[in-house]
């Protein structure tokens, strides 16, 4: 039985640096089946198009005269490629020798379960560090990448489902792909994909990772040839074009307010101290001109110029929605647990509009849409290995993973080795020397438990934003104490500085505390007191970090 064939796709604007890696990678598949090479340039100035004439004169080349963006491209090439199944590739991108096989052999295994879609694994350029594994979305529409740049062996994904698969290096049923409407033309770039995976669950199909298809990006070449407050108006108005397009009516009249409200409030923080409210106070009165003028940067006017052009193609927009709830197989309850951060702000860690987020979705009800998913992301730091033979500070943080991930989104990370296998817990290992891994797992977290040393190790962590748990059932100071009684009196009061600076720490970081048994209560409740920590009110209340 032949395999089947395959159209790839790749889009260039002036990209002309990158194209000879590139093509040359799709050339050197290794796959038994026929292999179209389609190239849409979009307008390039710098040589792209003779250099493909050149030295690639069997690939076929769309020439657009002007940028008509990404998702207006690729439905271009779909529409002539002969493929069986299409593969998107971006420009600054290689593909590792089996990528399409890999990708294919998904494809048709699980077809009759419905996976039209398989994304890659994207690393960076050198293969050292994730660009892409899984992707994620909070409920106002915006993508994110968990694990982005976490060292690519300490992450070890499975056939994941996704919401969305990486439109820069991803494998669709082509017929599939026409069906539901292919990419939107109008979000020229920029979550695009987010709004094609959500859409073909919606529609009844699967998105898969396999993690065996490999894919090597050069992060943001292309984007950083663009301004920010070009990309943020086209990040505000995708995002909301997706919502509207995808939730159902119950859903959509939920979400919808609170993302325009939340919009205004993004444009407001953009303008920073350039805005003195005291200037829009009725009571002022200073002589200023009726009609005074203001400069305010121009990512307010991109938040600003995303609801214009909502409203310009409202019309077209609510077309779109209606053919897509038409075409609706799967409820909305069914697709949020791929969602995996709906709750997250999405606006960094500036912890004023972070705080406002939560109010403002507790207000309308938003968590309500999520009862039963997973929304809470918690880390979960081991100062010990997780290996086949577990030492006590292992077991407790595989048990306490094991029991928390089925309530939440549970990330294990261990020094030195996370070989330990458990369903529905992302594990990996990590260094004393490596505390950009760290901060970059404690930020993509909402809850972090962690343990003893750690913040001696890691000092930010003694004043990160998050919901921290410190897990206290070891009382170090009193076992160093009996430990030290055979060493010398100096080593004894060195260890015992150590141990005290440690303590104070970490009575003064955590937020809630575990301890293992009723007498090791009693001793950290003593140390809690000491430190100010245990209040009337938090001893009153059944969730203090004294329970």
């Amino acid at each position: 039985m032949s395999l089947p064939s395959v159209s790839v796709i790749v889009l260039n604007f002036n990209g002309r640096q990158h194209l000879e890696a590139c093509f040359t990678s799709v050339l050197e598949q290794q796959y038994g089946g026929a292999i179209e090479i389609i190239m849409v340039d979009n307008g390039s100035t710098d040589g792209s198009v003779e250099l493909m004439r050149q030295q690639f004169p069997q690939i076929c080349l769309l020439v657009n005269p002007q940028n008509v963006g990404f998702a207006p491209a690729v439905n271009q090439a779909a529409r002539q490629a002969s493929g069986d199944y299409l593969a998107l590739l971006n420009n600054d991108a290689r593909a590792a020798p089996d990528w399409i096989a890999q990708l294919v052999e998904l494809a048709e295994r699980r077809r009759d379960e419905g996976v039209a879609c398989v994304g890659s694994r994207v690393l960076g350029w050198d293969g050292e560090t994730i660009d892409f594994v899984m992707g994620s979305v909070n409920f106002h529409g915006f993508g994110a990448q968990p694990f982005f740049r976490v060292p690519a062996e300490r992450l070890h994904p499975g056939e994941e489902p996704l919401l969305f698969a990486n439109g820069g290096a991803m494998l669709v049923d082509r017929q599939v792909f026409l069906e539901i409407g292919g990419l939107d033309d109008d979000y020229f770039a920029y979550f695009e994909d987010v709004d094609f995976g959500w859409r073909l669950w919606v529609c009844g199909y699967q998105v898969v990772l396999n993690p065996r298809a490999v894919a090597y990006h050069r992060h943001h070449s292309t984007a950083s040839t663009m301004y920010a407050y070009q990309t943020r108006l086209l990040f505000e108005r995708n995002a909301l074009m997706t919502i509207i397009k995808n939730y159902s009516d119950e859903h959509i009249q939920r979400v919808l307010p609170v993302a325009l409200l939340l919009l205004i409030k993004r444009a407001v923080l953009e303008a920073g101290d350039l805005i003195d409210r005291k200037d829009f106070d009725l009571r002022k009165r200073d002589g200023e001109q009726l009609y005074p003028r203001m400069e305010v940067p121009k990512s307010v006017m991109s938040c600003l110029l995303a609801v214009d052009d909502l409203l310009a193609m409202l019309p077209r927009l609510y077309a779109k929605r209606d053919r897509i709830q038409a075409m609706r197989k799967r409820d909305d309850r069914e697709i949020m647990p791929l969602f995996r951060t709906p709750l997250s702000a999405n606006f960094g860690d500036y912890y004023p509009y972070n705080v406002m987020v939560e109010q403002i979705v507790k207000h309308f009800d938003v968590p309500a849409m999520f009862e039963g998913v997973k929304t809470t992301r918690v880390l979960i730091l081991s100062s010990d290995p997780i290996r086949p033979e577990l030492a006590g500070t292992g077991i407790r943080a595989v048990e306490m993973a094991r029991v928390l991930s089925k309530h939440c989104q549970i990330t294990l990370a261990a020094y030195d080795q996370a070989d330990y296998p458990l369903d529905g817990v992302q594990m990996l290992s990590f260094s004393y020397d490596e505390p950009e891994l760290i901060e970059r797992l404690v930020a993509h977290a909402d809850v972090v438990i962690l343990q003893g040393f750690l913040v001696t190790s890691f000092p930010f962590l003694t004043a990160i934003n998050k919901i921290v748990v410190v897990d206290m059932y070891d009382p170090f100071p009193l076992g160093n104490l009996e430990f030290f009684r055979v060493r010398s009196p100096q080593d004894a009061r060195a260890q015992h500085g150590i141990d005290m600076m440690v303590l104070r720490y970490l009575l003064g970081l955590g937020d809630f505390f575990l301890c293992a048994s009723e007498e090791q209560r009693a001793y950290w409740l003593g140390a809690l007191t000491a430190a100010g920590r245990l209040s009337p009110e938090a001893y009153a209340d059944e969730s203090a970090p004294s329970q």
